[in-house]
């Protein structure tokens, strides 16, 4: 068995956690199978940020527990608080290997100058996430970030995991752009396929069809016991048209009075908070007002009997790239949960239940499809538990954490730096951070964008050329033309391009 150390996002979910998202179960999906492998694992959270939560206010590192599982956690995301307490943890425990889930915490594990196999997993695709950002916010600069983020990890990290088959596609794009893909990594899988897994929490929840009649949560507190609830459960990110989730809901609530609509999660503080705010603006002036329960970020514990007593699982996405390469939780936690799920086609996990017929998918955009696929199952019953059943079967065999997380459970038993990522070792042996490295030209050129100040450079440059497209500047060039004439020099010096050299490209080795 392997020492492992993994970095995650937090809070996982635990009974009073409210603010959680799906990172956090992602981060759990990695760690409890390589529990249950029987590895030495030692767990750190970072948290997502919210800049309500008062803890935000200090940096400190606390102990926590989940599962029997005593692990530790960071209060804030003070990234030089964390990199030295995470460096010095890596140093005292000398993990054989780093698993990294979500950006951020990969952001953070590449950054620590120390040479231990890295997993990195990409949960979600980070460019297209920030496309979004900046199409919604007009935040341009959000797209060099993710850049940033997203190049470092592919240079540094040793082995790689996506959650669909596009994003797997694009980071190998990525890997051959910045010099990964070179010779010693010609036969060397970098990445791996791991789909979003259902959190166990949600397969251990007890079905409708097995709960007594008196286990209330919503039917009697919040809506009538004969409603049909549609469920919306987690955040409203860029990727959600607001105006299409409520115009169909109103259509839907229109045609049906017993359709009454339950959302819990909402708006993701310090990310994006203009999605949920729009959405309840629209809310707020609904002739179906009371038929509308916005019920915000919940207890983890009511969980099981919001999703035990709703109908129908929603999950609508706008058409745009992020819905091209990305995934979602609440369609593989309401399916092991026995909810059965509506949801328009874009992601991979989409056209996967089309298929399998486990689950009700419509055209993007399309409210009359969406409004037609609600009607129909409240008014049969017998359809919808039918399908509610068979979601739970399906999920229960095609979203088990610990099927999908197995290339990383097996790298786990004998982890090892990759091939390219060797050789740097093998050539700087004194060297510990492996990101100060480069085994050929491609790599040293991202190496080297990655530590300039690229719009400061191209500021620069701007004012360069609109210093030489002045009057005075082309004139003085012209008078130094016309004196290397008179003198019988040359105006320009031949260049002749070298070509790199088939040798081995020395590594660049830079202090950092």
């Amino acid at each position: 068995m392997s020492r492992l150390l993994l970095i995650g996002f937090g809070p996982l979910l635990t009974k009073g956690v409210r603010n959680f998202g799906g990172q956090c179960l992602r981060t759990w999906c990695f760690a409890e199978p390589l529990l249950r492998d029987g590895h030495d694992l030692r767990l750190v959270t970072v948290p997502i940020y919210d800049p309500n939560d008062p803890a935000m206010h200090h940096a400190a590192l606390e102990k926590r527990e989940t599962g029997g599982l005593e692990y530790q956690a960071f209060s804030n995301l003070d990234f030089e608080f964390i990199h030295a307490k995470l460096t010095d943890l890596a140093r005292e425990i000398q993990p054989d290997a780093i698993f990294a889930i979500n950006s951020t915490p990969a952001w953070i594990a590449a950054r620590l100058p120390v040479r231990i196999p890295l997993w990195v997993d990409l949960f979600g695709y980070e460019m297209a996430e920030k496309q979004g950002r900046a199409a919604m916010t007009g935040d341009t600069g959000a797209l060099l970030d993710a850049w940033r983020k997203e190049a470092l990890l592919a240079r540094r990290a040793d082995k790689f995991s996506t959650v669909s088959h596009p994003q797997l596609h694009a980071l190998l794009g990525e890997l051959a752009s910045l010099g990964r893909l070179n010779r010693f990594t010609f036969h060397y899988p970098f990445a791996h396929l791991v789909p979003i897994a259902y959190h166990p929490a949600f397969a251990e929840m007890t079905p409708a069809w097995e709960r007594r009649a008196d286990e209330k949560t919503l039917r009697g507190p919040v809506t009538p016991d004969d409603a049909f609830i549609l469920l919306w459960s987690g955040g409203y990110n860029y990727w959600t048209d607001p105006e299409d989730l409520f115009g169909f809901l109103e259509s839907v609530m229109a045609a049906e009075p017993r359709v009454h609509f339950v959302s819990t999660g909402g708006a993701i503080a310090g990310y994006n908070t203009q999605t949920y705010e729009e959405f309840s603006r629209r809310v707020e002036g609904s002739p179906f007002r009371e038929r509308y329960h916005l019920l915000g970020w919940v207890p983890a514990e009511q969980l099981p009997g919001i999703y035990a007593e709703a109908d129908l699982g929603l999950n609508l996405d706008d058409a745009n790239m992020e819905t091209l390469f990305g995934a979602r939780n609440r369609i593989n936690n309401m399916m092991a949960a026995g909810l059965p799920v509506l949801s328009t086609e874009g992601t991979e996990i989409s056209h996967i239940i089309a298929e399998a017929g486990c689950g009700i998918v419509v055209p993007p955009a399309d409210r009359q499809a969406l409004a037609r696929a609600v009607l129909d199952l409240a008014r049969s019953p017998a359809r919808r538990l039918d399908l509610a059943r068979e979601s739970r079967r399906f999920a229960f065999e095609a979203f088990d954490p610990a099927h999908l997380t197995r290339p990383a459970r097996e790298w786990a038993q004998a982890p090892a730096l990759a091939p390219d990522n060797a050789e740097k070792a093998r050539q700087h042996p004194d060297v510990p951070d492996l990101r100060a490295l480069s085994i050929n030209y491609v790599e040293a050129l991202a190496a080297a964008a990655e530590e300039e100040n690229v719009p400061t450079l191209r500021r620069d440059q701007e004012r360069l050329e609109n210093l030489r497209a002045r009057p005075w500047y082309r004139a003085l060039r012209a008078a130094r033309r016309g004196a290397r004439q008179l003198t019988g020099k040359s105006s320009s010096q031949s260049v002749h391009p070298t070509e790199e050299s088939e040798g081995e490209f020395p590594c660049r080795n830079k202090s950092r």
